[in-house]
């Protein structure tokens, strides 16, 4: 139910949206029970086709998690990001759903210092 006032027993848990995420709501929270340090940087979960879970980071960076073992794809991309920072670059969104893959998506300025770099690559 959307409101304009949160009470203070909810303002720390993270919003799901999509259909049927009320009802699988338990399953998104204690997904991020397993990650008590990455958890407070999650701003929402979005079930997708009532199958599968996108995390939304408080910085707009989009997680995609696979259907089938979101916390083994998960566990990896906080390893990523704790190797390398990784959800603190100009990314938009990783796409965590194809086993052994990891695919991102960049931001509009990290396209654009991606093109750039390659760009002067080219010249040296």
């Amino acid at each position: 139910v959307l409101s304009d006032h949160v009470d203070s027993r909810y303002a720390q848990l993270p919003m799901v949206v999509g259909k049927g995420a009320d009802a699988r709501a338990g399953e998104f929270v204690a997904l991020l029970e397993e990650f008590p340090t990455f958890a407070p940087r999650v701003r929402a979960g979005v079930l997708v086709s009532d199958r599968r879970w996108n995390v939304v980071l408080d910085n707009g960076v989009e997680i995609m998690l696979p259907a089938d073992d979101p916390g083994s794809a998960l566990i990896q991309a906080v390893a990523l990001d704790d190797g390398h920072g990784i959800f603190s670059r100009e990314i938009a969104a990783v796409d965590l759903r194809l086993p052994n893959r990891l695919v991102f998506r960049l931001t509009e300025a990290g396209y654009e210092a991606r093109e750039a770099l390659l760009k002067h690559k080219g010249k040296g």
